[in-house]
């Protein structure tokens, strides 16, 4: 291969590259999730415990999330359904599925047991940015989000990961909440 041809090979090979992750940057979620196959339900069916490991002392209700501002995942259409069959099949909880970020404020969020953020990427949670979902009533710190949905003060809560609105001020009071 001469040098002009490797020359070649390579912008080609780097503008391709390019593409994939510009590509992966702009997945966001679409208007509806695919319809899952039946051959799909029924694994999902078959995997699921038959009954709760503890059965709850009062009807409990979660929420799943699934809002994709970033990279979107395929999977996310079988783990809302694998909550919301494992639910139902063992009578443990009830479901809510959206992407919907009208459902975060204090008042919607008091509904909920729990909270499952189901592959949810680069969701925006900004006031100078988003205000309309900045309001007061409106959870904007993990803390406040714990508070929300169990009426506890935070304690641990790494696996959620929302940009809150003192992270984008102030990395001081963040680290408060």
């Amino acid at each position: 291969m001469n040098k002009r041809s490797k020359l070649l090979s390579a912008a080609l090979l780097g503008l391709w590259c390019l593409s994939l992750l510009v590509g992966t940057l702009q997945a966001a979620s679409p208007e509806k999730l695919r319809d899952l196959k039946p051959e799909e339900v029924r694994n999902i069916e078959r995997a699921l415990p038959t009954k709760a490991t503890v059965k709850p002392a009062k009807p409990r209700k979660l929420l799943v999330f699934w809002r994709c501002e970033g990279f979107y995942h395929r999977s996310i259409p079988v783990g809302n359904k694998a909550l919301e069959l494992m639910g139902k099949k063992t009578g443990a909880y009830d479901v809510v599925v959206t992407d919907d970020y009208s459902v975060f404020t204090k008042r919607n969020l008091r509904q909920f047991d729990a909270i499952c953020l189901n592959n949810t990427t680069g969701l925006k949670f900004d006031p100078k940015e988003t205000p309309e979902r900045c309001e007061p009533t409106t959870v904007t710190t993990k803390a406040q989000l714990l508070q929300s949905v169990t009426g506890f003060p935070e304690r641990r809560l790494n696996s959620v990961k929302m940009k809150s609105h003192y992270q984008a001020t102030d990395p001081e009071k963040c680290n408060k909440n």
